[in-house]
């Protein structure tokens, strides 16, 4: 990625944010659905200059507000979103910036529209998972999601990545996860090592945590 071009964008993109604080901090206020979506609007509009990135704004955990750009997915967008998050002005002291989804404590139950448009909840934490671990610091995730057999394959993958940057944040999701499978039934030589998808965190940090003992 050639950072130099992206420069003078980065720039315009953050002194336009500071001129906007006061407008975006009412996202929070704003009861009005047409103020809501107008803000929104404007957003997206600076935020999709720079390729399909997604954006979200929340209360920050250390700091009142939060603002989150999300690279989708994307290794070669990631770059690109952790360059614009870096050069956040130091100003804007009420803020944390991430350049990923970060990871989240969470009930494990996701909101889906199925093929009719009607919301439905999945309770993630009846999944299953396998974790497979190889020599170039990349895992392989078996996912066990009986649960989910209504939607099409896209759709299931999408819950699945859904789920892994809530438990391990986009940028690990990313970093990490090379091969995403979801199955109807574990190979009876995973079958013991099977866990709830609830211990995927510990599991992952710990095996990170190992990694670096070894460097």
């Amino acid at each position: 990625m050639n950072q130099t071009k992206f420069h003078p964008k980065i720039d315009a993109f953050w002194k336009w944010f500071i001129q906007m604080e006061e407008h975006i901090v009412t996202f929070f206020e704003a009861d009005v659905d047409d103020e809501r979506a107008s803000l929104i609007e404007r957003v997206n509009n600076e935020v999709l200059e720079f390729g399909l990135f997604a954006w979200e704004i929340s209360p920050g955990s250390q700091k009142p507000f939060r603002f989150t750009l999300s690279p989708n997915g994307d290794a070669k967008r990631l770059a690109l979103s952790k360059l614009i998050i870096s050069e956040a002005p130091g100003r804007l002291r009420n803020w944390e910036f991430y350049a990923a989804k970060p990871a989240k404590d969470w009930d494990y139950i996701l909101s889906v529209y199925d093929d009719w448009m009607i919301e439905r909840s999945i309770e993630a934490f009846r999944w299953q998972y396998v974790l497979l671990e190889y020599s170039d610091d990349t895992f392989e995730l078996l996912i066990q999601a009986k649960n989910i057999q209504f939607m099409d394959e896209e759709s299931q993958l999408a819950a699945v990545n859904q789920v892994l940057n809530n438990v391990v944040g986009e940028e690990c999701n990313i970093n990490y996860f090379n091969e995403v499978s979801i199955v109807d039934k574990f190979p009876a030589e995973y079958q013991e090592i099977s866990a709830p998808i609830r211990e995927l965190k510990e599991h992952f940090d710990e095996i990170l945590a190992e990694w670096q003992q070894q460097v």
